[in-house]
């Protein structure tokens, strides 16, 4: 018995510390909400407090938000305005400006069209000047180069003369090399050259046999009237004849023969009983710095036996082709 009555005491009092044990739980329970809600009740304060001061600055902060890009739009689209205003001003402008032509035109009513045809016919205007111009220029460009050309390298002529039959005969159309000439070059014997004519009727004062050297007396002064006379070639005459002699050579005609350094001269190029007669210079020594020439119809032609001894500077060119008539095409001997 005492055994049962102490196992329900220590029942009881196991009831009873059980009790004690919630009874303090729930008061811990109790305080741990309280303090929750005070928690709670404060941080509802800061966050009240802290939306009441994000609402107080929202204004602030989304006006420039809200502002900038209407400020850009603004710009963007009031630009263009401002450019087409000027343009249409401009336009105005060279409009009234161009009014007194523009009354001129049978169109004057229609500005817009009126002025388009204006300025259209001013551009025509323009563009005939400027293909006039490039005309004008190209002409220029060929006329030098082909002045240069003839002057410097070569030419074409027409035998105008007797004095070379039967070699050459009058109207045959011939090519002349002036390179020699332009480089400075030497004439040999037997060359068919031209030059310019001296004085041909000399009197018996003006012979000289120890000075044979033919006499100029017309001789150009001033750029323009040397460009006339030997670019041009305007007022000149000029010969065209066969190197007989050239510098120190010893010529000599007897007997209707040329003989050269005390040698008789054959010449195959003349005519069938030509004879070579002397004249005012029959027995010479060639200078230096010139030749001694004559005509292949030595029966008419004036040459060196009459007026002397050629200078070199005035040797225009040499013979180098007969291009006419076509059955005597080739080169000249």
């Amino acid at each position: 018995m005492k055994e049962g009555n102490q196992v329900e005491e220590n029942n009881e009092n196991g009831n009873e510390n059980i009790d004690l044990n919630n009874e303090i739980n729930e008061e811990n329970i109790k305080d741990e909400i309280n303090e929750v809600e005070e928690a709670i009740e404060k941080s509802g304060e800061e966050v009240e407090i802290t939306a009441e001061e994000i609402k107080e600055e929202e204004p602030e902060v989304e006006e420039p938000v809200i502002e900038e890009p209407v400020v850009v739009e603004e710009e963007i689209e009031e630009e263009p305005i401002v450019v087409e205003k000027n343009q249409e001003e401009k336009q105005e402008e060279i409009i009234e400006e161009k009014e007194p032509e523009v009354k001129n035109e049978e169109t004057a009513k229609e500005d817009g069209k009126t002025y388009k045809r204006v300025e259209i016919k001013k551009a025509k205007k323009k563009s005939k000047f400027k293909n006039f111009m490039e005309w004008v220029y190209c002409i220029v460009i060929a006329i030098v180069l082909a002045l240069a050309f003839r002057y410097y390298i070569g030419t074409p002529t027409v035998v105008q003369q007797p004095s070379m039959n039967y070699t050459l005969e009058e109207g045959q159309r011939l090519i002349l090399s002036r390179w020699t000439r332009t480089i400075k070059g030497t004439y040999n014997r037997g060359d068919i050259i031209t030059f310019e004519a001296p004085k041909a009727d000399l009197s018996a004062f003006e012979i000289n046999q120890e000075n044979p050297k033919a006499i100029y007396e017309y001789e150009p002064k001033g750029i323009l009237e040397k460009f006339t006379y030997y670019v041009l070639e305007f007022n000149k005459t000029s010969y065209i004849k066969r190197v007989i002699g050239v510098a120190g050579d010893h010529v000599k005609i007897m007997d209707g023969k040329v003989y050269l350094n005390d040698e008789e001269l054959k010449e195959d190029y003349l005519g069938e009983g030509i004879a070579t007669l002397p004249g005012n210079y029959s027995d010479i020594i060639v200078p230096e710095g010139y030749v001694f020439v004559m005509g292949d119809n030595r029966p008419h032609s004036k040459d060196s036996r009459a007026f002397g001894c050629i200078p070199v500077e005035k040797i225009e060119s040499k013979v180098v082709l007969r291009f006419w008539p076509f059955d005597k095409f080739g080169n000249v001997k």
